[in-house]
């Protein structure tokens, strides 16, 4: 009984980690609740601390500049004029480090059969997305009936929040770099069909900086696909 429940409890963080692609578009507080749970679960599961330190995690470059930044942030707090409104949005980022640090635990687990399921499940957000955004753009509401105001934006599922661009923008190299890390198979009538839809619906979302990162995107992965020495560079 006693395995069985260990193994429950194993996979509960796991199927937290799939569900975030859906929960970020369809429960905030889920998906704030699942950062704040796997923070958390980094300090209560000895094994994920022992990943942390024993792999020497710390001297990561990454960790080390999120720390930094962190830490400047509360510091930038502390000499405010506000400190108390100021430090409770700056002290709250290190959520985000030990929710990171967590799931890296979770993918040296189990790696590829992890990531591919949530390539999948991000995969299909993304074309829920793009069909439900190219659908409100055409009849002014979404497949919900929804309409925003002024009916000229584009938010799809997000509703009365204008983030569907930037939604789509910034987590699109996640789902560039798992494409390409699974090694899954190419149809390039697919994918190119697939990022043109994208690079339409980012645009008619009108957030321009959503969209100027997106061509930031296009233009980085177009190079780093050229043939040759370029084809070296880790991204």
């Amino acid at each position: 009984m006693n395995l069985i429940k260990n193994k429950i409890f194993e996979k509960i963080p796991i199927f937290l980690f799939l569900l975030l692609p859906l929960s970020i578009v369809f429960s905030k507080f889920f998906a704030d609740l699942t950062v704040v749970i796997f923070a958390l679960l980094f300090f209560f599961i000895k094994d994920s601390r022992n990943f942390f330190f024993k792999g020497k995690y710390y001297n990561n470059i990454f960790f080390v500049l999120f720390f930094l930044f962190i830490t400047f942030s509360i510091f930038s707090s502390i000499i405010s004029s506000n400190q108390l409104f100021s430090l409770k949005s700056s002290l709250l980022h290190f959520r985000f480090l030990f929710f990171s640090l967590f799931i890296a635990y979770l993918l040296f687990m189990n790696l590829n059969q992890t990531l591919k399921f949530f390539f999948y499940i991000l995969l299909g957000v993304y074309l829920l997305l793009l069909i439900d955004g190219t659908y409100q753009f055409i009849f002014k509401e979404n497949l919900l009936g929804y309409k925003t105001n002024p009916e000229t934006r584009v938010s799809s599922f997000f509703f009365d929040e204008l983030v569907l661009g930037s939604f789509l923008s910034r987590l699109f190299p996640i789902l560039a770099f798992l494409y390409l890390f699974l090694k899954l198979k190419k149809n390039k009538s697919l994918v190119i069909v697939f990022l043109l839809t994208l690079y339409f619906v980012v645009f008619i979302t009108g957030e321009r900086l959503s969209f100027f990162i997106l061509n930031v995107y296009y233009f980085i992965f177009s190079i780093l696909l050229i043939r040759g020495k370029l084809k070296k560079i880790y991204f």
